[in-house]
């Protein structure tokens, strides 16, 4: 196909809308939470089931008539699902039921660092993936798309390398994490010191740079996105459910994050699944080029979707991209845009030449 043509191509099924969003940006403030989204959040039907080791773990369900599909949404690293309660009412209100649920030591599960209970701690990647197995035996199966964020975009192709259910229809994944940016340090730097600093047995406290969450912190100093607004509305819910937040990294969190993207990165060249890969190209936490360059190994079953500007939350990001990134993903939950390869680096469309 020539080059032009899937330039077209990909712009026409961009720029059709399929469905208004819940509700413009600016609206946020005054309607957002008590008219709109807190009404659909406590339609929610919690569901407790157990993951790796008995650890109890919360998950919740978001029932949407007779629909006969499911999206299960994995949100990132340290982040509640309720954090994205604006991008689940979007995609409940276009037709599909809601699964999604909290990590191991985030949001409403159980922490895991005894000694650090505001450090998001983890040994095993892996017991991730067997959490989201225990998950999925105690919902409702029926067609499935998987929408993850970041450290759940890993999970979900980690997950789907391995257990990928016949009723599995699709991925679509926003700047997996597969290319770690762990400035200051060079990512081997980072595992050495990591490593090292867990068999001195300290492999609870905060790894280097990191520390506890900042309730205070200003807009300003937020890698994350580039709308006030939505960054505002993220702090109004850490306030109103402050004990579903949390601080940064463990040094063991880090050296198994580490291990588990590299491994993933190589895994997925043998992935039999479509993915959608979302790669916002201002990210401050993954490396743009990296993820096309992982993207375009999928066996030519991932089709990158750059996304010019945006910050690495792409779903907490301006209208200007997140609305974007929206009509990509019910556009990908139809099946429109699963038969053709958008352009990657290798055709021209690339991220910034100078990473921050």
């Amino acid at each position: 196909m020539h080059l032009w043509m899937i330039f077209w191509i990909g712009w026409m099924l961009l720029a059709q809308p399929i469905t208004a969003l819940a509700m413009p940006e600016k609206a946020l403030p005054d309607r957002g939470w008590e008219t709109t989204l807190e009404p659909f959040f406590k339609s929610g039907i919690s569901i407790n089931f157990m993951g790796k080791d008995g650890l109890s773990l919360q998950g919740i369900r978001f029932p949407n008539g007779s629909a006969s599909e499911t999206v299960l949404f994995l949100p990132g690293f340290s982040e509640p699902w309720l954090k994205y309660i604006e991008l689940l009412y979007d995609i409940h209100q276009n037709g599909y039921e809601i699964l999604t649920y909290d990590y191991r030591g985030q949001g409403a599960s159980p922490r895991l660092a005894r000694s650090n209970p505001d450090a998001v701690h983890l040994e095993r990647f892996e017991d991730h993936v067997s959490d989201l197995q225990s998950f999925l035996k105690v919902v409702p199966k029926r067609r499935m798309h998987v929408l993850a964020h970041s450290m759940g975009g890993a999970l979900a192709l980690d997950w789907a390398g391995k257990h990928a259910p016949p009723q599995l229809s699709g991925i679509v994944v926003n700047a997996p994490m597969l290319a770690i940016r762990t400035d200051p340090f060079p990512r081997p730097v980072a595992r050495i010191i990591t490593s090292f600093l867990v068999k001195l047995g300290l492999g609870e406290r905060f790894a280097p740079t990191k520390g506890p969450r900042d309730p205070d912190r200003p807009f300003e100093s937020n890698l994350g996105t580039s709308s006030i607004v939505r960054y505002a509305f993220e702090q109004r819910l850490a306030r109103l459910f402050p004990e579903r937040w949390v601080g940064g990294p463990t040094n063991s969190w880090v050296r198994a994050a580490l291990d588990a993207s590299e491994r993933i990165a190589k895994d997925v060249s043998k992935l039999q699944r479509p993915v959608t890969m979302l790669v916002p190209t201002d990210d401050r936490y993954a490396v743009p080029d990296e993820l096309i360059q992982i993207c375009g190994s999928m066996a030519k079953k991932c089709n990158a979707i750059v996304l010019e500007g945006s910050r690495h939350e792409v779903f907490a990001e301006s209208d200007l991209y997140r609305n974007r990134a929206i009509e990509a993903v019910l556009k990908n939950f139809s099946g429109l845009i699963q038969e053709f390869k958008l352009p990657t680096a290798e055709s021209g469309l690339r991220g910034p030449e100078n990473h921050p």
